[in-house]
């Protein structure tokens, strides 16, 4: 049965290493072992993490370029795989220089650190922290060079590797290609930020609607189920929720159900929702939200199912709005008849999607 009453309506209330220049930062250090990275860290390597074998320069850098990563980095230690050698030289006041630099080899920050910090059997990583993180450029290099006048070095271990980035490098002389194929155990430790991950992009509301946006008439609908069809626009779109213009004369806990439903009846999704706390009066818009991410076909239909006291439906006190129109989209559905369309109105019930 379809209660109808004729009465105007006001419109809708939408809510809606050992390189030396001037002014480095220099910082002979005989420091505890650096702790190993944090979540604001990053380790790159060139290396396998394998060593292959060790080499000691006698003076000269052990020299590797790294290129930076995106974000904002800069270098806070080098850790290097090493050991060193035994002979007539006091391991606490004997230091290696680690220096970081451009790709020309013009330093950014220098740090020694004292031979006592390498073990004498087996290399180990070892860590040599700057007292400053310093940024560096795109491509950088990094310099390892023990004390020229000890007797004996650091022996600097290396692995095999698809492309070297590896050199040496003499006092007074020019870098020199590392052995091909073989890169040295060197890494630095960045302190910062990767990139910001890009902002998802914003999903696109489109509101479906055939009512005007007046109600015209107020309906409760007792027996059947109000509904309006819809047609998706062009794209991908999935249900975000319906929009009900409902009209409550009375305070009123009616309970109700929306769903998306095929033409043919099958439920694509549905939430469930109550006229409690709806203001009364001349009627307002009510959004139902659905289960994001449910793709909507072709061609649909948004359903209302009011939970009626069949005993005492006038108790209740709550309509349904819809405006005039010369063109119907909208049915009262029942389970064991065709839809009936609703003759020269529209509910108004409305789709939002998201695209």
């Amino acid at each position: 049965m379809f209660q109808g009453r004729s009465r105007r309506r006001v419109g809708p209330r939408v809510p809606w290493g050992g390189i030396a220049g001037a002014g480095l930062l220099v910082a002979a250090l005989l420091v505890a072992p650096f702790p190993r990275a944090a979540a604001s860290e990053k380790e790159l390597a060139r290396d396998s993490g394998k060593m292959e074998g060790k080499r000691n320069l006698a003076g000269g850098g052990h020299v590797i370029a790294f290129d930076r990563p995106e974000g904002k980095w800069q270098v806070r230690a080098v850790r290097i795989h090493a050991l060193r050698g035994s002979g007539a030289y006091d391991p606490a006041t004997t230091f290696v220089t680690v220096t970081v630099a451009d790709e020309k080899l013009a330093p950014l920050v220098v740090a020694k650190a004292a031979y006592e910090r390498f073990p004498l059997k087996g290399p180990e990583w070892v860590d040599v922290p700057f007292e400053k993180p310093v940024e560096v450029p795109a491509r950088f290099k990094i310099s390892v060079t023990p004390d020229p006048a000890a007797p004996k070095g650091i022996y600097v271990g290396f692995s095999a590797v698809k492309e070297s980035a590896s050199g040496t490098l003499r006092p007074g002389a020019t870098e020199n290609p590392f052995t091909a194929g073989k890169d040295w155990m060197i890494r630095p430790v960045l302190a910062g930020e990767p990139p910001a991950a890009p902002s998802p992009r914003e999903k696109e509301l489109v509101e479906l609607k055939h009512d005007s946006g007046t109600n015209d008439i107020m309906m409760m609908a007792l027996g059947a189920a109000p509904s309006v069809e819809f047609e998706k626009p062009a794209g991908a779109c999935s249900f975000r929720s319906a929009r009900l213009f409902l009209i409550v004369i009375e305070p009123s806990a009616l309970e109700y159900t929306v769903s998306a439903v095929t033409l043919d009846g099958k439920v694509l999704c549905l939430a469930d929702a109550s006229c409690k706390g709806v203001p009364t009066g001349d009627g307002t818009w009510v959004e139902v939200p659905f289960k994001t991410g449910v793709q909507c076909p072709d061609r649909f239909r948004i359903r209302v199912d009011f939970h009626w006291n069949l005993k005492r439906p006038e108790a209740e006190m709550v309509s349904l709005g819809t405006s005039s129109t010369t063109r119907t989209h909208s049915y009262m559905l029942t389970d064991h008849s065709p839809p009936q369309p609703l003759s020269g109105m529209e509910f108004m019930i409305r789709a939002i999607l998201e695209k």
